[in-house]
This record gives C-alpha cells, sequence and structure tokens, in this order.
C-alpha cells in the first residue's frame, strides 16, 4: 500500500469511528487501522497516539490522529459532531477539560494495536454516545473476541459551552514540526500538503 500516509487515504470510505475500529478493518493487513497507524508513526509521527511525552502531547491527542489520519471521515452517524472542524473541535475540548478520559482511550485505542490477532480472537473498539449533564467515559474489559466498549456520555445541548473552552493551542515550542499533514488522494503525487485548517 505504500507508506503510511497513502494507506490512510483509504480512511476516505470510513464511515465513523465505528467502522474505522471494527475487526474487519481494523485488522486487515494491508490498509488496516492498525497497519496505518503503525506506519505514519514509522515514517512520520512516533509520537502519534501517546500520552507519556510531555513534549508531544499535541502530536499524541486525539485530535492530531484525527487530523492525520481522518481528514474524509464521514460523520454520518455513530458520532457526537455533525461536521469533521466540529469533531477536531470536540477532540480539542476533551483534551484540554477532560485529559484523563481522554488519556484512557488513547489507551484503549494502543491496547488493541499491541494485542496479536487470531482466528478466534481480533481486537476491535465499539463507541456508543449518550447525553447528559455530565461527561463521563467508561471502557469495558475486552470480551472474548476482543472487543471492548468505549460509552461516553457527552454533556447534552450544542457545543457553545465547548466552543468557548477550545482556543488556539497556546503551548508554543512543544510541537513546532507537528502540525497535521492531510494524506494525499489516491490518485494525487508528491508530497502531502500541510493542512491550514485551524481547530476553533
Amino acid at each position: 500500500m505504500g507508506n503510511g500516509l497513502s494507506g490512510a487515504a483509504v480512511f476516505r470510505n470510513v464511515h465513523g469511528l465505528n467502522h474505522l475500529f471494527r475487526a474487519d478493518v481494523f485488522n486487515a493487513r494491508v490498509g488496516g487501522t492498525r497497519a496505518v497507524i503503525k506506519s505514519v508513526r514509522d515514517s512520520m509521527y512516533p509520537n502519534l497516539l501517546s500520552h507519556d511525552k510531555p513534549k508531544k502531547l499535541r502530536q499524541g491527542s486525539l485530535w492530531f490522529a484525527a487530523s492525520v489520519l481522518t481528514p474524509h471521515l464521514k460523520l454520518d452517524y455513530d458520532h457526537p459532531a455533525t461536521t469533521h472542524r466540529r469533531w477536531i473541535k470536540w477532540l480539542i475540548w476533551l483534551q484540554k477539560a477532560q485529559p484523563t478520559e481522554h488519556n484512557y482511550i488513547i489507551d484503549a485505542i494502543n491496547a488493541i494495536i499491541d494485542e496479536k490477532e487470531t482466528v478466534a480472537r481480533k481486537p476491535a473498539i465499539h463507541f456508543t454516545w449518550t447525553e447528559s449533564s455530565t461527561f463521563s467515559v467508561n471502557i469495558s474489559s475486552p470480551d472474548a473476541s476482543g472487543l471492548r466498549i468505549i460509552t461516553v456520555t457527552s454533556i447534552r445541548g450544542d457545543m457553545s459551552e465547548i466552543d468557548k473552552l477550545v482556543r488556539e493551542d497556546e503551548e508554543g515550542g512543544d510541537d513546532e514540526d507537528d502540525e497535521p499533514q492531510t494524506p494525499p488522494s489516491r490518485s494525487g503525487s508528491g508530497k502531502p500538503r500541510p493542512s491550514r485548517r485551524k481547530a476553533a
């Protein structure tokens, strides 16, 4: 499939997170979610989806991974946001306002990346979204097939309060070279062009 970013172009056809992390898509040996994440780590962003590097918190965040891996993700169902821009905003808010839960989700993703696939056990994640006046994240232990359920209870209502909390990242100097790059289209050529979209 080529390098990681070329492989990530297959995510153009992914419908929501549950498609991206379901067993057949996640564990596919060519162009699968696990394979692409590992390739992108090897080729460009070694700290992708990692929260244990204080100087690389941006590169390790969920919103950075979403910007790099899923710029064309279709948000037509199973999602807390209706546009990719608002999805990125939500993930930035999650990192800033709910860092513990943000990191729990990263840990769950890394657990299935590291787990070896077998005939009987195919690591996967299924997300469910609900709304309430308080925020919470619950992650189940894997079942016999390797499936983990992540239940996210988001704040009820529109994103106006979240929008107020999300600002331009002011942690200058940490990740100067970590601006997310959009994967090239499969019909395009050359190096990926840096994305200049701002999250807020």
